[in-house]
C-alpha cells in the first residue's frame, strides 16, 4: 500500500523542514507506478494528493473533507531528496517536508476544524508496561520470522501511528500512554487474514489465541503491556479550501 513504508520509520526530528530537491509530476497512466521506496534521504512514490495530505497532516480519511474530484482520481509521481540522512527519513521528519512540498506545489490551503469522532487510545494495560526504555541505541526497525516486528528507539506517539493500518479499523490511534522518551520492543502477532479464528472487533473482545496465533489486540496487551481503548472525542480535522494542479517542474 502506498506510503505504508513511511509508518515503519521513527526517530528524532531533523533540522530541515523541506526537501532539498523535489519533482512532482502527473503520473503517466501507461507507465508503472513508482515503487514506494526510501533510502539515503531519498523518497519516491506514486500517490493521489488526498493520500499525500492524509500522510503529511497525519489524519485519517474521515478527518479530511472537501476538494475537487481529482484529489482522489489523479495520481502524481513524487521524487524527492533530503540531505543529511544516511537511511530512511524518519516519519517525524518526513511529514513536515511532505507538508511543505504539497503546500507549495499544489497551493494547498486547509481550514482546521474539530470533529467529535471515534478513535482508539493507546493506553497502558492494568498489568503494567513491558517495553524497555532505549539506552542509546540508534533507531532501527526490521521484520523477523513469525511475523514479528522489532523496534529500537521508538516513541509511543510514533508507534501509535504505525499501528493504524495493522489494526484495520478505519480509526486514528492516539497515544494516551503518558510514556515519554523512546523504547525498544518486539511485537509478534498473526494478522486477521491468516487467523483460523474470527478477527477481533474491539479491544474488549479480542480474538482468542490458539494455533492461529495472537491477534494484534491480544499481542499488544500480553507482550507490551499496552491496549487499545475505544473512545470518542474532538479530533483535529481539515477542510480543503484551495488547491490547484502544480505547474511543470
Amino acid at each position: 500500500m502506498y506510503l505504508a513504508f513511511l509508518l515503519l520509520a521513527f526517530s528524532a526530528l531533523a533540522a530541515g523542514q523541506s526537501f532539498d530537491v523535489a519533482v512532482v509530476r502527473p503520473h503517466d497512466p501507461s507507465a508503472p507506478a513508482l515503487a514506494s521506496t526510501q533510502g539515503a534521504g531519498r523518497f519516491s512514490a506514486t500517490l493521489t494528493l488526498r493520500y499525500m495530505i492524509q500522510e503529511a497532516y497525519n489524519v485519517a480519511p474521515y478527518q479530511l473533507s472537501g476538494g475537487p474530484p481529482w484529489l482522489d482520481g489523479e495520481l502524481w509521481d513524487v521524487i524527492a531528496k533530503a540531505d543529511g540522512f544516511t537511511g530512511e527519513i524518519p516519519i517525524e521528519s518526513l511529514r513536515p517536508m511532505l507538508k511543505q512540498l504539497i503546500n507549495d506545489r499544489f497551493e494547498l490551503v486547509l481550514l482546521p476544524e474539530k470533529k467529535d469522532l471515534p478513535y482508539f487510545a493507546l493506553v497502558v494495560a492494568k498489568t503494567g508496561v513491558k517495553v524497555t526504555p532505549n539506552t542509546g541505541d540508534p533507531f532501527d526497525f526490521h521484520r523477523e520470522p513469525g511475523p514479528a516486528f522489532s523496534f529500537t528507539k521508538v516513541s509511543m506517539a510514533a508507534f501509535a501511528t504505525w499501528l493504524e493500518p495493522w489494526v484495520q479499523a478505519g480509526r486514528r490511534i492516539v497515544d494516551r500512554t503518558g510514556l515519554r522518551g523512546d523504547y525498544d520492543f518486539l511485537l509478534r502477532w498473526t494478522p486477521d487474514f491468516l487467523r483460523a479464528t474470527p478477527p477481533a472487533t474491539s479491544e474488549e473482545t479480542p480474538a482468542s489465541t490458539g494455533p492461529a496465533g495472537a491477534s494484534i489486540f491480544t499481542a499488544l496487551q500480553e507482550q507490551l503491556g499496552l491496549r487499545l481503548e475505544s473512545q470518542k472525542g474532538a479530533l483535529e480535522s481539515f477542510v480543503v479550501a484551495n488547491v490547484v494542479r502544480p505547474k511543470e517542474n
